[in-house]
């Protein structure tokens, strides 16, 4: 159950140290998904989180799976009631100002910027090791299973972090309030993944979505098909449950581990095929 974990966050958040965001359940690239399964999740995700988290579950801003962002993804989290997201640096289309409240141009959403070197680096460590060229304010943005899952600190670097002097530390909340008036910002398709020689080639979620790949291929083919049967069957007894199945079939984590590729020093290399047949099978 581990809800020694639970009560924590929930501590925690209630003293304002930590930001808790909203996002969509069963993390799946919402880019690629109908709005109908947007919308459906993420206020699935919202209930699951208050049922956990109370009140202090109150959240402003809104974690896109991977960070992949395209207008219409941006402009359903809006109308739900976000404020701001956290977005890879290589979603920008002009050069970001670190001092600057940045506002989506077609949503209306404050966006905050990650360093991409720091973020995708062992962050602690890293900043530790660069602090003299480390920007400020320095944003990192990664996943939570980078700690002790895919890496490691078995130097005590995070703890290093969090005594260091030279380093506070401040909620994204708190960080765009400090903010001077902006200005709005064009984004791109992308993810916290692409590359700029994918954006050239118009493929901005190449790990889940590449044309060249076949499974990527067969596997979206199957899940919309798959949508659209179970929504072709509103009144069948087993809707509820068929719906669920669906929901799960399409977490992005099926297509990742059919892209073959190895991403960075933290990452294995992306395949394995029971991972890709878990997905399967849900469908």
């Amino acid at each position: 159950g581990h809800k020694d974990i639970i009560e924590s966050y929930r501590k925690l958040a209630k003293e304002g140290r930590i930001e808790l965001t909203g996002s969509v359940l069963y993390h799946p690239l919402m880019p690629l998904v109908s709005p109908e399964m947007m919308r459906r999740l993420i206020k699935r995700n919202d209930a699951l989180q208050r049922s956990y988290f109370g009140d202090a579950y109150a959240p402003k801003g809104f974690y896109f799976p991977e960070m992949a962002y395209s207008r219409e993804a941006g402009e359903i989290v809006k109308e739900l009631g976000f404020e701001w997201t956290v977005l890879d640096e290589i979603s920008a289309t002009a050069p970001i100002e670190l001092d600057i409240n940045h506002k989506i141009l077609d949503s209306g959403l404050t966006v905050v910027f990650r360093n991409r070197e720091f973020s995708r680096s062992f962050p602690p460590e890293f900043i530790m090791n660069n602090m003299n060229r480390a920007p400020d304010p320095l944003v990192t943005a990664h996943d939570g299973e980078l700690y002790g899952h895919w890496h490691t600190d078995d130097k005590g670097y995070y703890e290093k972090a969090f005594s260091s002097p030279a380093i506070s530390m401040i909620t994204v909340s708190e960080h765009i309030q400090a903010l001077k008036e902006g200005k709005a910002i064009k984004l791109r398709k992308s993810s916290w993944e692409s590359t700029p020689e994918e954006l050239a080639a118009k493929n901005p979620y190449a790990l889940w979505d590449s044309p060249d790949n076949d499974i990527h291929r067969k596997l979206w083919a199957f899940a919309f098909f798959c949508e659209k049967t179970v929504g072709a069957h509103l009144q069948d007894e087993r809707y509820d449950a068929s719906l669920l199945l669906l929901d799960k079939g399409f977490a992005s984590c099926a297509w990742w581990w059919a892209c073959g590729r190895k991403l960075g020093p933290f990452s294995p290399i992306c395949w394995n095929p029971e991972e890709i047949e878990k997905g399967a099978f849900m469908l």
